[in-house]
């Protein structure tokens, strides 16, 4: 739960900010820093504690997208930009640096909660592995809606062959934060392992995505052996 209690009064984010650094401050105060200004009666800070807990999180803030912010008192087109741009600035930074390695589930969560995690739609990803399961590229293999994003698997082996893979590992996320996968995502992790083993290419896992946590389909004991 969003709370005002326990900031200074009168303090402002900014001055907090220079003095103790910025992860001395709270998601409340942050948010407040990147709106810039309130409005007349509702100070910065006020306009984030709304925004904060009508949306939950940082992550619901994110997935309620230009649209969500916009229907918001005290944040416009512009304030609705820079909230958004300055999250997406985090989700980069987060992102491995240089040639990722997957070693198991927790390593492939690592490299797709950055890129799924907190999106108002579905996308699906597949990380092209090399012979050390190294990542050496990722694709978008499918963007739908609220609860459905294609995963095809003739796009996906097409895709892991031409960029010379050897090896696919893929991921999509649930907007509404739970990565419990559905009945769905099981049919269609069988069917890419099915068509992946009929062209030799080693199909590793399917990751679902939610707020901070992942599921992996391999864990759940829906694919055989490697």
């Amino acid at each position: 739960m969003v709370s005002l209690e326990g900031l200074p009064a009168g303090a402002r984010p900014r001055e907090r900010l220079l003095a103790l650094g910025a992860e001395s401050l709270s998601d409340v105060e942050l948010l407040a820093l990147v709106l810039g200004s309130g409005v007349p009666g509702v100070s910065a800070l006020e306009v984030a504690f709304r925004l904060l807990s009508s949306f939950g999180s940082l992550a619901g803030v994110a997935r309620a997208g230009v649209p969500g912010l916009l229907q918001h008192g005290g944040v416009g087109p512009a304030r609705a930009a820079r909230v958004l741009a300055a999250l997406e600035l985090g989700r980069r930074l987060l992102r491995p640096q240089g040639r990722a390695r997957i070693r198991g589930p927790a390593d492939a969560a690592r490299f797709l909660l950055p890129l799924l995690a907190g999106r108002e739609r579905e996308r699906s990803l597949a990380l092209i592995l090399n012979t050390k399961n190294e990542v050496i590229s990722e694709v978008e293999v499918g963007e739908g809606g609220p609860d459905h994003a294609p995963m095809e698997p003739l796009v996906i082996l097409r895709a892991t062959l031409v960029r010379g893979g050897t090896g696919v590992l893929v991921g999509h996320n649930h907007p509404s934060g739970d990565p419990e996968p559905s009945r769905e995502d099981v049919e269609v992790t069988r069917r890419l392992e099915m068509a992946a083993r009929v062209v030799g290419v080693r199909f590793l896992d399917h990751l679902v995505v939610g707020d901070g946590r992942w599921v992996s389909l391999r864990e759940r004991g829906v694919l055989g052996p490697t």
